[in-house]
């Protein structure tokens, strides 16, 4: 069987360090897009807990569990961040 497309190869391996230092960037560049979500869920669930009528309690439960698992994300990646936990 013959190769269809080759690949280059890396110049040099690189180093955990260098993993450690990619992954750490990924992690730190988390935040905003969390912290926007979180604050959106909030908004919004405020916004419903307000502005429901009763016809729809699904989506009301659904909106506010929402909001619950973005605290939580964010509590979650704010312990990771601080070595309190890991993000499994």
């Amino acid at each position: 069987m013959s190769n269809i497309v080759e690949l280059p190869r890396p110049t040099r391996m690189i180093t955990a360090d260098e993993i450690e230092a990619l992954h750490s960037d990924a992690f730190r560049n988390l935040e905003t897009p969390i912290r926007d979500c979180v604050l959106m869920g909030r908004i919004t669930a405020q916004l419903m807990s307000e502005a429901g009528d009763g016809t729809r309690p699904e989506l009301c439960f659904a909106m506010l569990h929402l909001s619950r698992m973005l605290d939580k994300l964010d509590s979650n990646y704010h312990a990771a961040w601080h070595g309190e936990t890991t993000c499994d």
